[in-house]
Order: structure tokens, then C-alpha cells, then sequence
């Protein structure tokens, strides 16, 4: 019994808390959402979101994959000082690392009026979002390191209305809190309490912006208060729907807007792993949709293996199938900056945006956590927020301007740089880079064809490239050997 008044005294204590923090929201009709661009913008977008973190007044709710940037602790430590309650969902294999164990107990340590919470998600924590005192909210494709601010092309999101849409993330982050196992960090330490959340309205169809996410794939079962995982802190337990094969809420929400574009799709992602929204877009471009794609660097092969799991190489080939396809460029452009891109080299295209009938007044734009891959939909937490109509064509126009940057970047009359070119068949004391400071656009045919220039030069280079060779920097032309490995 006194468990039970204990749980319903909680829940009535964040209920009212959530009333608190509800008050600070603006009128729908000022409701604005607007976008930033890392690497051009990304010390001012991280800069924002820190900002509107260390001056929370009620309450910080933020999800977390990758924790580097030291300004993200700084951030959270002065919501904290200054009174607000700081709750965090970590990646679990973040929560092993013992730089990151630090930081937590640093932070829970923190003496004030404010508190800081963790918990460590049931499965991969791939959602990058922040809630700030219920009325404020970046949803972003960039962690936070210092990549994402500086090198990787990522966006964010910043958003502080409609009220549902800002209801839907106060729920989705209840699921990830909820079952999500407690971080204790000292003697003492109790299991966070669990906070409210509506099953029934995770998602508000029907308006303008609608937040999808792999969460929406499973059923949420409470677990006994007496059993070991509420013990714990994991409240609820996720069930896949379908036994574990379906349903897709992410990928069928966008293979339906591909379905449905009249005039234009342009995408730009990191991993394009599902077959199924490659078809679409082949059958887009068969129907006379000029379907165009930026990718990353690790997007490409020279031809695709169906054993593979890359899914631009087989859009690629069956794009070049088309009628009246054989001679012409291919639609894709990569951002290339590596022959074996490994992470200590990354110049990241680390977007993951759809814009479908962009300029259309129902023009509609995904943007978010969610790469397109089986692991993004059945694995991990991801999401994509759709925005459609008039309404939101300022925020899509920003898109179409970010599409545009990569898609001509470091080209000049629609051709790539020659000394981006040059960079890798120039030799330099008898070697040959593999990876360059400089990213450039290129497209399929003129990476194919810069590839054979360097087996002109170097016949067995690119044979030796592999995950390891990805550590290298160079390959000797004289001695048939790479150089600088780590």
C-alpha cells in the first residue's frame, strides 16, 4: 500500500511540475522553427542549444550517443547551479566508458537547487534531442563532439511550438526514461522516478509536423513495481510489434512521401542501407521525379554488391537502367574526402534529410536522428519529424540551401576543383594520400574515373585499401607499401 501511494504521489508531483514548465510555452501563432548547418554554422548551433540548456529554469531533458564536447558538461552543469533538473538518457556503450562515468558523477555530485539524472537506454541511444523547460526543442543529426561542430555536415532543429509536437517529445523521451536502467553514482543514491507519458498520443498525425520514431514500433508493457527491472529504474519494457518484423513507422512514412512527390525528391544522408527506399526512389525517377542525392564518402562502390548492404550503389545501377539513363551523370554526389574513410579522418556528410517537391506548397521535409537502415528502425532509438505545407516552407528553403551547398561544394562551372583532383594523383615523395583536409563533391563517374587515374600511377594501391588501411595515411608508389598506419 505504501508503495502505491508512493507512485501515485509521484506521479501527481510530476504532473504538477509538468504544469510549471507548460506555463513558459508561447502562443501557437508565435510558434517559430528555424535551422542551422554544421560545419559553416556549427559553433553558433551548439552555442544556441547550450545556451538555452544552461539557462533552464525548470528542467532539461536531453538524449545522448556520443559525448566529447566539453561544452556540453559546462552546459549542464549550469542548468543545475541554476535550479533546474537535468535528466539524460545515455547510448549504453557510451555509459561504460569511464571518461563519461566521471562526468555523471560529477554532475550528480552537484550540490544546488537543480539536480542532474541519468539512465542508460535498453538498446543503442541514436536520438540527438533537447527539451528545455517544456517549451524548447533542437532535434538534431550532430552529436555532440567536436566533429559535428567542425567538420561533419549535420543540421539542427530548433523548434518552440506547435504544443503537440513539443507533447510528443516530452513522450517520446518518457519511453526512453522509462525503460531505461538508473545510473547510480553514490552511496545512497536512489532509482529516479519514472514520469508520465501517453501511450495512445506518442504521435499527432494529421498536422503539419509530425514526429516519427523507431520507439513506434513497439508496445510499452509496465513491469511490476516489485520486479528487478523497476528496481532498477526500467518501468516499462518495449515488445516489438509484428514478432520483431515489422512494422517500419520511420521508413514507411518517408517511402510514402517518395510515392506521392509530383516533381522533385532530393535526399542527403550517411547510411543508406534499405532496399526498399531505394525502389522508390528508382520508380520516382522512373515516372519523371528528378530524384537527387548527396551522400558520405563511406556511400561508395564502384559497382553494387548485393551482398552488400550499401543502397546507392544499387540506386546507381538501376537509375543507369532506366530509359534514356545509360550516358547521362548520375544523380548522386558524394562528399569525398578519403579512398578508405575511417574516423580519425572523417569529414562526415552525417545528414540524414529528405525534401520532397521542394519549392510545392506541400512540399514536405524529414529530418532527424534516423539513418535509412534496419539497425535505425528495429535496433536503436531514431526518429525523423516531418514538416509539410506553407508553413514550414522557410525551414524546407533552408534544407534546399544546405542540399545545394554540398551538392556543388568545392565545384566551380558544375566541375570539382582541379587541385581537389590533383590533391590525390600528385605524387609527394614518391607517395600517394589517401585522405585529404579538403572535401569535395564528386560524382559517381568522376570518382570511377579518379580511381583509375591512381591505378595508372599506383596499380596495387587501392587494392590494399581496407578497414586498417583507413589509419594510413599514404601509400609509397616505390616501395608498394603504406605508410603512417596507427
Amino acid at each position: 500500500m505504501k508503495l502505491q501511494i508512493l507512485l501515485v504521489t509521484l506521479a501527481l508531483s510530476s504532473c504538477a511540475h509538468q504544469k510549471s514548465w507548460q506555463s513558459q510555452r508561447v502562443p501557437a501563432s508565435d510558434a517559430v522553427t528555424s535551422a542551422m548547418f554544421s560545419p559553416w554554422e556549427g559553433t553558433a548551433a551548439f552555442d544556441k542549444m547550450y545556451k538555452a540548456i544552461a539557462t533552464a529554469k525548470d528542467e532539461v531533458k536531453v538524449t545522448v550517443y556520443s559525448w566529447s564536447d566539453s561544452g556540453f558538461d559546462k552546459a549542464l552543469e549550469a542548468a543545475v547551479l541554476n535550479g533546474a533538473n537535468v535528466k539524460v538518457v545515455l547510448h549504453p556503450d557510451l555509459a561504460k566508458e569511464p571518461n563519461t562515468l566521471a562526468k555523471v558523477t560529477k554532475l550528480e555530485g552537484i550540490k544546488s537547487k537543480g539536480r542532474a539524472a541519468f539512465k542508460v537506454a535498453p538498446r543503442n541511444m541514436h536520438e540527438k534531442f533537447a527539451i528545455v523547460d517544456g517549451g524548447f526543442v533542437v532535434n538534431s543529426s550532430a552529436n555532440m563532439s567536436n566533429g559535428a561542430k567542425t567538420k561533419y555536415s549535420e543540421n539542427f532543429v530548433f523548434m518552440n511550438g506547435p504544443d503537440f509536437i513539443i507533447d510528443n517529445f516530452e513522450n517520446e523521451f518518457a519511453v526512453l526514461w522509462n525503460s531505461g536502467k538508473d545510473v547510480l553514482t553514490f552511496t545512497g543514491d536512489v532509482v529516479e522516478d519514472r514520469l508520465p507519458y501517453d501511450a495512445k498520443n506518442h504521435q499527432t498525425l494529421g498536422k503539419e509536423v509530425t514526429l516519427y520514431s523507431s520507439s513506434m514500433n513497439y508496445d510499452y508493457v509496465e513491469n511490476a513495481a516489485s520486479s528487478a527491472a523497476s528496481q532498477e529504474g526500467k518501468f516499462i519494457k518495449l515488445v516489438a510489434k509484428g514478432g520483431g518484423i515489422g512494422p517500419y513507422v520511420v521508413r514507411d512514412a518517408i517511402i510514402k512521401a517518395i510515392n506521392n512527390a509530383k516533381k522533385s525528391v532530393h535526399g542527403s544522408f550517411n547510411h543508406f542501407n534499405m532496399l526498399e527506399i531505394s525502389q522508390a526512389l528508382v520508380e520516382a525517377s522512373k515516372r519523371g521525379v528528378d530524384v537527387k542525392l548527396t551522400v558520405d564518402n563511406q556511400e561508395f562502390r564502384e559497382r553494387w554488391n548485393p551482398e552488400g548492404i550499401e543502397m546507392t550503389p544499387h540506386f546507381v545501377e538501376n537509375w543507369k537502367k532506366l530509359s534514356g539513363n545509360a550516358n547521362k551523370a548520375t544523380p548522386v554526389r558524394v562528399k569525398f574526402y578519403s579512398h578508405s574513410p575511417n574516423p580519425a579522418m572523417w569529414f562526415l556528410n552525417h545528414h540524414k534529410f529528405f525534401l520532397v517537391d521542394s519549392g510545392a506548397s506541400d512540399a514536405v521535409l524529414f529530418t532527424g536522428s534516423h539513418n535509412l537502415s534496419e539497425t535505425a528502425e528495429h535496433n536503436q532509438f531514431d526518429n525523423m519529424v516531418s514538416f509539410a505545407g506553407t508553413k514550414y516552407s522557410k525551414l524546407q528553403k533552408e534544407f534546399m540551401d544546405e542540399f545545394n551547398t554540398l551538392w556543388s561544394l568545392e565545384r566551380s562551372a558544375d566541375k570539382p576543383s582541379a587541385e581537389a583532383l590533383s590533391y590525390f594523383t600528385t605524387l609527394n615523395n614518391n607517395s600517394l594520400p589517401i585522405h585529404t583536409q579538403k572535401p569535395v563533391s564528386l560524382t559517381w563517374d568522376e570518382i570511377i574515373k579518379l580511381r583509375n587515374d591512381i591505378r595508372a600511377i599506383a596499380p596495387d594501391f587501392l587494392r590494399q585499401m581496407n578497414r586498417k588501411s583507413g589509419s594510413c595515411k599514404g601509400y609509397d608508389v616505390v616501395k608498394k607499401a603504406l605508410w603512417g598506419c596507427q
